[in-house]
């Protein structure tokens, strides 16, 4: 079942898992913050191989029988999300699709259309206890638009405030800081800046100056990245931090009491060919808030 298309749009999908559920609170929310349609995507398995009875295949009225079973199951899941976002959101204007295919590769798809697209970090399969599955990692990697992958909090009461972001000279590294800033204005929200730097050597006191040399270089860097942005929205306050170790681990720990994380896809010391950098790949696997990567 597929309703026509709006541009600019909120895509999330869907398994039925509670982390899904997670994920279509934060779109809902998100879309009607920033008044935008919400497009809420299943994808159901087209199997090529079904079961056997016997050694032989089963018959084509039984194997017709599980597709539609396995239809009907998916638009109920669809018409009880629909169903629960009339309660809970009653102006937001939402669509839905439901097909069978690959979750991720419809995901995708939908992207190319999509002002950001949202999924659950893990979904409703036999791995559900990892911190990212399959599903979310692949959209992550290969999507047009942001991505926006919702954990399951550790700590569910935590009060949570603020948008995190790391800073970088990267093209990429703009385009998180573009997110989050606007992201910040909408929500009137404070942003803490985070860079980090590390020299992979060891440390004699004759070099300690070119430690100091290189911090002040990436306090500058920092400073001079932000700039722009900071003048652009005035009103948004801004925390600046100058780390120096690992960027995933750094950022995690800054995004503990956060709303949002934000990071570009990849850094400057990524590989132009890879679609997701280390750093994006960690704070997906280890952060608790949700996590948009931005593009």
């Amino acid at each position: 079942m597929t309703t026509s298309p709006t541009a600019r749009e909120i895509v999330v999908g869907i398994d039925g898992s509670t982390v899904s559920d997670l994920a279509v609170t934060w779109a809902a929310g998100e879309a009607t913050r920033r008044r935008l349609p919400l497009h809420v995507l299943h994808a159901y398995p087209w199997e090529t191989v079904y079961p056997r009875a016997g050694g032989l295949p089963l018959p084509g009225q039984e194997l017709m029988a599980i597709e539609a079973a396995r239809r009907d199951a998916a638009e109920a899941l669809v018409e009880h999300t629909q169903q629960q976002l009339r309660r809970t959101h009653p102006d937001l204007e939402v669509r839905t699709t439901t097909a069978a295919g690959s979750p991720s590769g419809m995901l995708v798809d939908a992207s190319h259309g999509a002002d950001t697209v949202v999924v659950g970090a893990h979904g409703a399969g036999w791995l559900h206890d990892l911190a990212l599955g399959s599903v979310s990692l692949a959209v992550a990697a290969h999507a047009a638009s942001p991505v926006a992958v919702v954990h399951t909090p550790a700590d569910a009461d935590r009060l949570r405030s603020g948008i995190v972001v790391g800073v970088d000279d990267a093209p990429q590294g703009q385009r998180a800081l573009e997110y989050a800033f606007a992201r910040a204005a909408e929500r009137d929200a404070e942003i803490t800046a985070v860079h980090t730097w590390w020299m992979d050597t060891l440390v004699a006191p004759p070099l300690m100056a070119a430690w100091e040399d290189v911090d002040q270089a990436e306090g500058k860097l920092l400073r001079d990245t932000l700039a722009p942005w900071q003048e652009r929205y005035p009103d948004v306050k801004v925390r600046w931090v100058l780390v120096q170790g690992h960027p995933a681990t750094s950022l995690v720990r800054a995004s503990e009491s956060a709303e949002l994380l934000v990071v570009g896809s990849r850094g400057r010391g990524g590989f132009a060919s890879l679609l997701l950098g280390s750093v994006s790949r960690g704070v997906l696997h280890r952060a608790s808030c949700p996590v948009v990567v931005a593009r």
